[in-house]
C-alpha cells in the first residue's frame, strides 16, 4: 500500500469517526449543559436574610433536650427561617417556613417560638424520606413579641433568630 491511499484512509476514517461523535453528542441531551429557565428572581431581602442569619456570620444555637433516636440528625435535612414585621399599630405579624425530610425512617419535629422565660409551641407533625414536611405560614394573633423559633426534631433543638424586617 504506498504512502497516499494510507494518508485517504486515514483521513476517511477520521472524518467517519469526527461524524459519529457529533452525531453522539447532538443525539444525547447529557451531552450539552442544562439550563434551567423555570428559576425565580431571587428578592434582595432573600439575601439579605440568607446573609445575615444563614449561619456564615452568625451562629445558631442548639441545645440538647433529650435522647437522639433513630434517624439521627446527620442523617436529616432540614431548615426553619422566620420572620416579625412590625405594623403601624404596633402589632406583629410573624412568618415562618421550614423544610424537614429525614434520609430513611420517620422522625417528629415541633416548632416553637422563644425567649428567656417562654415557650410558644407553634406546630408539630412528622416527616418521612418519601413526604417529607415543608410549609409556610402567617400568623398575627401572638400578643407576645419573641425572638427566636427553635425546631426540635429527634429531641434536639435548634434556635435561631427571628428576623425584624422593619425593627
Amino acid at each position: 500500500m504506498n504512502n497516499k491511499n494510507l494518508k485517504t484512509k486515514s483521513a476517511k476514517l477520521f472524518s467517519f469517526l469526527l461524524c459519529i461523535l457529533t452525531a453522539l453528542t447532538i443525539s444525547f441531551p447529557f451531552a450539552s449543559p442544562q439550563i434551567i429557565s423555570d428559576w425565580y428572581s431571587v428578592s434582595q431581602w432573600e439575601i439579605e436574610i440568607c446573609s445575615k442569619f444563614g449561619g456564615i456570620v452568625q451562629d445558631t444555637a442548639s441545645s440538647q433536650t433529650g435522647v437522639i433516636s433513630s434517624p439521627s440528625l446527620a442523617s436529616t435535612t432540614f431548615t426553619l427561617q422566620a420572620s416579625k414585621t412590625k405594623q403601624l399599630d404596633g402589632k406583629l405579624i410573624y412568618s415562618f417556613a421550614w423544610y424537614v425530610q429525614p434520609m430513611a425512617g420517620l422522625v417528629d419535629y415541633q416548632i416553637n417560638f422563644v425567649d428567656d422565660l417562654n415557650s410558644l409551641k407553634i406546630v408539630r407533625g412528622q416527616a418521612s424520606s418519601d413526604n417529607p414536611a415543608s410549609n409556610y405560614l402567617f400568623r398575627d394573633d401572638i400578643a407576645q413579641e419573641y425572638n427566636f423559633t427553635e425546631i426540635v426534631i429527634g429531641g434536639v433543638g435548634h434556635k435561631i433568630p427571628i428576623v425584624c424586617t422593619n425593627c
